[in-house]
């Protein structure tokens, strides 16, 4: 990649074989979000998380997907009155809630590239973060469960050189303003907002970098994962096929909107189904099983270790209500053959094992793939094996192999350790420049996971 922002980031090849595939088509963000405004109307779309008052300051709210479209079209038009152009990088830090996925619609409408970054992050990681990606303005919150991020970040802001504004957002009026920094009240859109987008013009090419996150730097740096519409939408039918997303379907999402794991699991299956999206951050037990009961969440996702410990206490299970609860997903560590058994033997909900990373891994074990829960916790589906099918579309798009990573063979056989290299249509084009040493990539092309599997069964 140039040392420039993203604009179109797959090459032509790539484009048309993933194209011929069917797995990329000219889809865009923005053109699935109006489909769903004009198919959904009325209907609810977005929860605020319960705690809202307590996190931010303002009251929870609950918007249709016509309310929805119309606080975009305000963010939109806002964007444009601080001179955004497509293109431009927003850095945003805010933590889940409505106003976050009307920015990021917003950006996405007039072209701009949504960076996010995590709530707990400082000013070293903002500064880094901002520098790489060369954050044009930068959006967050007045306040945050006791702390100011705008105050810190505006300390700092001469450190990102090409950051021209800061910018707190919210759904009410602020108390408190940091000098310098621009606040927005959210709105619905006038008819001069609109007609201010419309004029924009922008017609989004579904190669145009869409967001900019940031994987965790535990062992290095964070490094920048560009993604665009085409790699998008297509990993997001892993995140609707495994669990069988529809509209009548309530997602509750507790996981920060920043990465894979909230994007594929939560924010493009609502886009894609038109479900009902319910926004939860930080994790708060009490409010968390409170939003369950009260908005009858159909689907969620959990660490192992909280579903192990519900199973285990049914003193505390007797005490709250998961009986809308269908499915659960599960990521982040892995799954004990007894959690996925016992909750689905003993509740009648059944856990899905999730595998993933920002630049493009996405192996979800499903209950119609694995329906021994046992397995279920255990296996993950060998995409791409001759003769075997499998129940998410995706498998029809993506190539694996396991590689001995001492001598490069690769390994066919079951029982053999080897690292993990993925192909297909959700795999990102390379990191920003500048924030990876090597490439991520083999000489076939596949992305290496650094990730030891072993191929199990005959």
């Amino acid at each position: 990649m140039s040392d420039t922002r993203p604009t179109g980031l797959f090459p032509p090849d790539t484009i048309r074989r993933f194209r011929e595939m069917g797995a990329w088509t000219d889809e865009t963000i923005d053109q699935v979000f109006r489909d769903q405004v004009a198919a959904r109307g009325d209907a609810l779309a977005l929860v605020d998380p319960a705690n809202n008052r307590n996190l931010v300051g303002t009251e929870p709210r609950r918007l249709s997907w016509n309310e929805v479209d119309a606080e975009v079209d305000f963010l939109a038009a806002r964007l444009l009155d601080l001179e955004v152009k497509p293109g431009d990088v927003i850095g945003v830090q805010m933590p889940n809630g409505v106003e976050l996925v009307t920015l990021y619609l917003a950006a996405w409408r007039i072209g701009a590239v949504i960076s996010p970054l995590a709530m707990q992050y400082r000013e070293y990681e903002v500064v880094g973060m901002g520098s790489t990606a060369q954050f044009s303005i930068l959006v967050t919150v007045p306040e945050f469960a006791g702390r100011r991020p705008a105050e810190a970040i505006a300390a700092v802001r001469e450190h990102i050189p090409t950051l021209r504004r800061i910018v707190t957002l919210t759904s009410a009026p602020a108390d408190q303003h940091a000098e310098g920094v621009t606040h927005l009240i959210s709105a619905p859109a006038s008819d001069a907002d609109r007609a201010a987008v419309a004029a924009h013009g922008h017609v989004a090419d579904p190669n145009e970098c869409l967001t900019i996150c940031w994987t965790s730097g535990t062992e290095s740096a964070p490094k920048g994962v560009p993604r665009a519409h085409y790699d998008w939408l297509s990993f997001a039918w892993a995140g609707v096929d495994a669990p069988r997303l529809t509209a009548d379907d309530v997602l509750l999402n507790p996981f920060p909107m920043i990465n894979m794991a909230a994007f594929v699991g939560k924010l493009l299956p609502w886009l894609r189904t038109g479900a009902v999206l319910v926004q939860h951050h930080p994790f708060d037990a009490a409010t968390f099983f409170g939003q369950i009961a009260t908005e009858r969440v159909t689907y969620t996702v959990a660490p192992p270790a909280l579903l192990l410990q519900l199973l285990r206490n049914t003193d505390l299970r007797s005490r709250i209500d998961l009986s809308s609860l269908t499915r659960v997903g599960a990521g982040s560590a892995p799954l004990q053959p007894v959690t996925v058994s016992g909750w689905q033997n003993e509740m009648n909900i059944a856990i899905i094992n999730f595998f993933g990373s920002n630049e493009g891994i996405g192996l979800l074990s499903s209950p119609e793939d694995f329906p021994d829960p046992s397995d279920r916790a255990k296996y993950f589906p060998r995409y791409g094996a001759p003769g075997i099918t499998w129940a998410s579309r995706v498998a029809d798009w993506i190539t694996l192999k396991l590689v001995d990573p001492d001598t490069g063979e690769e390994i066919t056989e079951p029982g053999r350790s080897g690292e993990l290299h993925i192909d297909g249509p959700m795999v990102f084009a390379g990191y920003v420049n500048g924030s990876a040493v090597s490439s991520p990539f083999d000489d076939e092309g596949f992305l290496r996971s650094g990730e030891m599997f072993q191929i199990a069964g005959d």
